[in-house]
């Protein structure tokens, strides 16, 4: 998430959506950057990924106007999102192996040897769309009624094509050049490891996504 009351924008960062990057070309512009959840306090309640409706309460309690705010975020065909993600967990997963020492980790660490990480299917069919990582776009920038909180939604494929263009509106001018290419996976092609119940299954949760943007699973 990044928050400019200058150029008055509110950019909700949704997961895997090359977020990282837009976060950058957007820090010299920000005065309010969101940070890891377990970190997050009263003076400083805005997180990384933090969906638009928490965004707004915040708002609200400050007493900011919300709307008076350029509220975007960015898709992702869901079903590329998905492998992207499943990528982030495999990372997540080495990056949080407990070490040898000290004595005490040992247990931690032979646990973490023993426990072998999911499968593809595995991951996807256990998806909780109540996590802020995995959660539908509909529920990322809707509030509870079903108003819709952002004014645009960008599209990750076309990024460097839209994103310039998108903050020139906001007299904020930028290349194609300077959005650097943060957070990816060198991703093989994922989509012989679908299956019919792993693609059904993607595609009944994002169904928001597919619809809206059009989406297929044949692009992956």
């Amino acid at each position: 998430m990044r928050i400019s009351h200058r150029y008055s924008f509110v950019f909700l960062a949704y997961p895997r959506t090359a977020s990282k990057s837009v976060r950058q070309v957007l820090d010299p512009y920000s005065d309010i950057k969101g940070i890891h959840p377990t970190r997050t306090s009263r003076k400083h309640p805005f997180s990384e990924h933090m969906p638009a409706k928490e965004a707004r309460a915040i708002f609200e309690r400050r007493g900011w106007d919300w709307f008076s705010y350029r509220r975007f975020c960015v898709v992702r065909n869901p079903y590329t999102r998905v492998v992207s993600l499943y990528h982030h967990y495999l990372s997540m997963r080495i990056r949080k192996a407990p070490g040898l020492a000290p004595f005490p980790k040992l247990k931690a660490l032979v646990k973490y040897k023993l426990e072998r990480p999911k499968t593809f299917k595995e991951y996807v069919l256990t998806i909780d769309r109540s996590q802020q990582m995995t959660m539908p776009l509909y529920d990322f920038i809707h509030d509870d009624t079903g108003n819709c909180l952002v004014d645009d939604v960008l599209r990750f494929e076309d990024l460097a094509n839209q994103l310039p263009d998108y903050l020139r509106q906001i007299a904020i001018q930028i290349d194609p050049e300077e959005i650097p290419r943060l957070g990816s996976f060198g991703i093989r092609d994922y989509k012989k490891d679908y299956d019919d119940e792993t693609r059904t299954f993607v595609g009944n949760l994002y169904q928001y996504e597919i619809e809206r943007f059009g989406y297929t699973f044949e692009e992956l």
